[in-house]
């Protein structure tokens, strides 16, 4: 009788094409895709397939079917190529920013009106004041000043349903006024740590570039996790 049940209970199990078991995992806070992702040998892609998301914003306490990988799993520390924006430059020059991680999806508490929970949509790569910022790519300046979330920051257009977003900047460079079309690796700004505040205030966290990624289709901006495309264009410099 054992025997029975458990051949019916194994028969009743779903397998991957690769024959790999896939099984749940609930997020905790401060997960991204990617991060999920890089802890069970998997690829973001893989995740959005299996649990049928159509972006890549996920909530703790989500439960995510977790697929497996064809060869096992692949724990290498060789960056995978992103979706999208593949020949993108990395934002900062070599040398100038120190080692960054996947923040996306972390908890941030600043608001304007007092302390609330919020997700960070960006990732923040630590670097002096004052270093330059490039274009990660082409595009079209669609809004520039003063985010009391973002400080100076500058949002380009790089097609029709995607903007990259530049955040916490000390100053602009020339040539990036609303309507200005960039080129890829142009100097767009310098970075600092302006933000969390009225008009000029600074100071209130270590300077680094918040760099975020924003599908525009539809009703409302949705934030992509960044980190893929960024550690992808540092490993093509």
């Amino acid at each position: 009788m054992k025997i029975k049940l458990i051949s019916a209970a194994l028969a009743a199990l779903t397998f991957a094409p690769s024959t790999a078991l896939a099984y749940s995992y609930t997020v905790a806070p401060g997960d991204s895709l990617w991060k999920i992702s890089r802890k069970f040998h998997t690829t973001v892609e893989m995740l959005k397939t299996a649990n049928q998301l159509r972006g890549d914003l996920i909530y703790p306490g989500q439960v995510l079917v977790i697929p497996g990988l064809p060869d096992g799993g692949n724990d290498s520390a060789s960056p995978s190529p992103p979706p999208s924006f593949r020949d993108g430059v990395f934002p900062l020059p070599k040398g100038a920013y120190q080692p960054f991680s996947d923040n996306f999806g972390d908890t941030r508490t600043w608001n304007p009106g007092g302390p609330s929970v919020r997700r960070h949509e960006g990732v923040d790569i630590p670097a002096p004041i004052g270093t330059p910022v490039y274009a990660a790519e082409g595009g079209t300046v669609i809004n520039k000043g003063w985010s009391e979330y973002g400080g100076w920051r500058i949002t380009v257009r790089v097609d029709p349903s995607t903007v990259f977003y530049y955040a916490h900047l000390s100053r602009y460079a020339g040539g990036t006024d609303i309507g200005a079309t960039i080129k890829k690796g142009q100097i767009i700004g310098y970075v600092g740590n302006t933000g969390y505040g009225p008009v000029g205030t600074s100071g209130k966290f270590p300077p680094h570039l918040h760099f975020g990624i924003y599908k525009t289709g539809g009703t409302s901006w949705q934030a992509i996790d960044p980190y893929p495309y960024l550690k992808w264009w540092e490993s093509r410099r």
